[in-house]
């Protein structure tokens, strides 16, 4: 079992407990999609194991992780021409 929980104004508070059936990258989509909801107002955003406590996921540590500073470095390529359009 895991929990989404969600830091606000120095405390932490259970906002879902989710089954054990359910996959952790499924909790940790939903837990991102709390995150990026602007009328949830939170400092923070975690996913917990329920048995161990382990965080899982937590907000302000995958901010750190963004995605890679060329990740827009195939913009523009035709994988058909071989090449960049504005090259061709």
């Amino acid at each position: 079992m895991t929990t989404i929980r969600v830091y606000y104004k120095g405390k932490w508070e259970t906002l879902a407990i989710i089954d054990g059936g359910v996959p952790d990258y499924t909790v940790i989509d939903m837990a991102m999609a709390i995150d990026a909801d602007p009328l949830i107002p939170h400092d923070n955003v975690a996913v917990v194991d329920q048995i161990n406590g382990e965080v899982l996921w937590d907000a302000c540590s995958a901010a750190e992780y963004d995605e890679p500073a060329n990740i827009d470095s195939d913009v523009g390529f035709d994988p058909y021409m071989g090449c960049f359009s504005d090259d061709c």
